[in-house]
């Protein structure tokens, strides 16, 4: 699953490209926002499942031109972040 995950507002673009189902990981990046004091501030480590590919903003917005993904994310604080399928 090729997961694009925007860092704090255009901080920083990750291409997240793990084996496992949404769900799977829907439910773990959820479990960790359920912290109050979460703040994506060591990505990858911080999900250290998979792949992780840090992009420049050209690279990014190809992929999101040629609808090259299956799920996207913006992680950055525990009640602004999310994930979500954008593929089956």
């Amino acid at each position: 699953m090729k997961i694009i995950i925007d860092e704090e507002f255009g901080y920083r673009y990750w291409l997240w490209d793990v084996d496992a189902s949404f769900d799977d990981i829907y439910d773990i990046v959820s479990e960790k926002l359920l912290d109050p004091e979460f703040f994506a501030t060591n990505l990858p480590e911080q999900f250290p499942y998979g792949y992780w590919t840090s992009m420049e903003f050209d690279e990014y917005r190809k992929m999101v031109d040629n609808d090259d993904y299956d799920a996207y994310g913006h992680l950055h604080t525990h009640d602004d972040s999310y994930l979500e399928r954008i593929k089956d």
